[in-house]
């Protein structure tokens, strides 16, 4: 009774925290398509090789990361809804994807999307991937979260997005 007791009050402080964070809100377009990155490694992977992001609006070159960045050297694209976004929230289905170089070589790639609506970090799902290794990703992940959230420093209302390329 006592074991079954401490189970519930952890799983109650789990939720209060935050859980999971916010169901994303566009789950029937979870699979991807050219403008959407889907979500998870066995999906996302694939995704990315099909080069969809390219057709997207795309930083010219690779460039040394920004002050904040932890991504290296990189080049970022931002798909039409985060690239055509003004002031305030993103929209729902805002993405970008960053290629991660070493030299001219892409080396690993980092995807954010913003899945449900709301201005905070469970609002958006992350992906990174560098080398051959294994992925960090998740919805509201929280080492992504961590680095993101200052973005909101540099522009007001557009948390968690360095760049938006337009």
């Amino acid at each position: 009774m006592r074991r079954s007791l401490i189970h519930v009050f952890l799983a109650l402080g789990w939720l209060a925290c935050g859980g999971a964070g916010p169901a994303p809100s566009d789950d029937v377009n979870s699979s991807g398509d050219a403008e959407t990155p889907p979500r998870g490694q066995a999906a996302i992977e694939p995704w990315i090789a099909q080069g969809f992001y390219r057709s997207w609006k795309c930083e010219p070159a690779p460039h040394p990361a920004s002050p904040f960045g932890a991504h290296g050297e990189n080049r970022v694209c931002s798909n039409d809804l985060l690239s055509a976004a003004g002031a305030g929230e993103f929209p729902v289905g805002s993405a970008s994807v960053k290629e991660i170089y070493s030299g001219t070589e892409i080396v690993g790639y980092s995807v954010s999307r913003h899945t449900s609506a709301g201005t905070s970090g469970d609002t958006w799902y992350w992906y990174e991937r560098i080398g051959t290794g294994g992925a960090t990703e998740g919805q509201g992940n929280g080492t992504c979260v961590g680095c993101h959230r200052l973005a909101g420093n540099q522009r007001q209302g557009h948390d968690y997005v360095y760049t938006q390329v337009r």
